[in-house]
């Protein structure tokens, strides 16, 4: 049997928004190339998804899989995102070697229904809560750190969960988290400046 890679042994990743969907398999994923994660969750009431991403990071085998941790921080505020930066690093020797901004929302609704606090809650989360995360991770970060949704704000993950003419069907999150893993690789450093299309092929139709 061939002996399983891990590329990204030794590293510590932090995925904001990774209870669940795209963040919870990028967990997943990069602790099965050997990275220690931490997960996040923004209220108590998804502590028990949370529960869920750490128990799959383990069954992942990774080498420092069973070092996995979680954080509840609402990165929607001005407090949640250095919250969660203080919390990880205490326990990970204040080091963070691979940032994946991941959390967001999307009001599904018609914009004449759509109310100010709906709309303050996605600017915050969005706009200020990655810039605000992002800032407050840079002391901890080395100069090989990525970060991704911008490394360095430069590389992006631009999903597309719709049905593909190719395969006819939505893509799946650990779809998007390979492509998002992929970035983190030591070999993908000189790739830079970057918005990767994870379309299933519905751009070239």
């Amino acid at each position: 049997m061939a002996q399983a890679s891990y590329t990204l042994q030794g590293k510590i990743a932090l995925v904001s928004g990774s209870a669940m969907g795209i963040g919870a398999a990028t967990c997943v994923e990069l602790a099965s190339r050997g990275a220690r994660v931490i997960v996040n969750y923004p209220w108590p009431c998804q502590k028990n998804e949370a529960e869920v991403v750490l128990h799959k990071i383990r069954q992942s085998k990774g080498p420092l899989a069973a070092d996995a941790f979680a954080v509840e921080a609402d990165l929607s505020t001005l407090e949640g995102p250095p919250k969660l930066v203080q919390e990880a690093v205490a326990k990970t020797g204040g080091r963070i070697d691979i940032l994946i901004n991941n959390a967001g929302i999307a009001i599904m609704e018609p914009l004449e229904n759509i109310t100010s606090e709906q709309w303050d809650k996605q600017v915050n989360l969005n706009g200020r809560g990655l810039m605000l995360l992002t800032q407050a991770a840079l002391p901890y970060l080395s100069q090989n750190s990525r970060i991704t949704a911008g490394k360095e704000f430069l590389d992006k993950i631009q999903p597309m969960l719709d049905v593909t003419p190719m395969g006819s069907r939505m893509a799946e999150p650990e779809e998007i988290a390979f492509a998002i893993a992929f970035f983190c690789e030591p070999k993908a450093q000189w790739i830079t400046g970057v918005c990767m299309g994870v379309n299933g092929g519905f751009l070239m139709s």
